[in-house]
């Protein structure tokens, strides 16, 4: 696995650019998690249509964000709604536990928004599993990875009264598709 500072290195070559439209479309996701049921039905996946249109970026593929968000997230709706729900569910459940397992859950689940692009064809049960299998001993990872981002986090909070995270949340979810990409890859040598 590469260093924190490599990922955000990928993140930022791929938004090289594309830094504005990235943020329009953070912006567009933001506005329509108002309500519970437009979270469920169009930002979760808007939200899968947007971390894998940040991962086509990554590997210039097509620059363009906001259409590719949109066009990933709803094609196979049902499939997407039904896996992000369940997924959603599950994290829920822990979390009534206690924050500590929530936040374990929450980051083995961090795959399934890629995996619903890479395996279409598992059920919403084996892509969570999937997730939770890869993640395996590579949660603190992500952690420390997310962690690493708190200094612009504060400073999109204090100095911009928020608007900053527009720019931030597409830097933050390439760095994590960079991530997943050697995730995939050291996955797919054990599995070998």
């Amino acid at each position: 696995m590469k260093t924190n500072n490599e990922y955000k290195t990928a993140a930022k070559a791929a938004l090289k650019g594309n830094w504005a439209i990235s943020a329009l479309t953070s912006f567009v996701q933001t506005l329509l998690s108002a309500g519970t049921l437009l979270a469920i039905f169009v930002v979760n996946p808007l939200s899968t249509g947007f971390h894998n249109a940040l991962r086509k970026l990554m590997h210039m593929e097509d620059n363009d964000v906001f259409s590719n968000s949109f066009n990933i997230g709803f094609d196979d709706y049902t499939h997407k709604v039904a896996t992000d729900l369940l997924r959603d569910v599950f994290i829920f459940l822990w979390f009534l536990l206690l924050f500590v397992p929530g936040a374990i859950k929450h980051y083995s689940y961090a795959c399934v928004d890629y995996l619903l692009i890479d395996k279409p064809d598992l059920s919403a049960d084996e892509t969570i599993h999937l997730s939770r299998e890869m993640m395996k001993g590579h949660k603190w990872e992500l952690f420390c990875l997310d962690l690493s981002f708190l200094g612009w986090a504060l400073i999109c909070l204090v100095f911009t009264v928020g608007i900053g995270f527009f720019w931030l949340s597409p830097y933050v979810k390439t760095a994590r598709a960079a991530f997943y990409e050697d995730l995939v890859a050291e996955y797919e040598a054990k599995a070998v």
